[in-house]
């Protein structure tokens, strides 16, 4: 829950970002406020054929926007969190591709992580995808 007062403060919802606008006001929220965690469900996310995420494409467009304004300042913290964001949100969005069978993009998100990351071999990465799709 954020009280009306913070969310006028930091300017709301930006209009700017569908799929996003909501990990972008939570981001925001918690650079200027302490935030806490509570254990129990308190809402259910319906996955539909239309809900806006199946739209991989303008996800990680909006991602990508968001992870821009909020990195695009000094004060985003630990200069390594952003390539770990950067590289947790490739890898989400490469799975994303992978399960709308948009397999090019997959392969080609999965290196971009690969890239980010120091340990892992672009091979290795896109293993896990070409085995799946071998026993598919």
């Amino acid at each position: 829950m954020v009280p009306r007062r913070v969310f006028d403060e930091i300017d709301g919802f930006d209009l700017r970002l569908s799929t996003s606008a909501d990990w972008d006001l939570q981001y925001r929220v918690s650079r200027r406020y302490t935030v806490s965690f509570v254990p129990e469900l308190l809402l259910k996310y319906r996955v539909h054929n239309s809900n806006m995420h199946a739209n991989v494409g303008v996800m990680e467009h909006d991602m990508m926007l968001a992870f821009e304004k909020a990195f695009r300042t000094n004060d985003a913290g630990d200069p390594g969190c952003k390539t770990d964001g950067l590289w947790s949100l490739h890898q989400i969005l490469a799975g994303s591709y992978f399960v709308a069978g948009i397999i090019r993009h997959s392969f080609s998100t999965r290196s971009r992580a690969c890239i980010l990351s120091r340990e892992t071999s672009v091979i290795s990465l896109n293993s896990a995808a070409v085995r799946r799709i071998g026993e598919a």
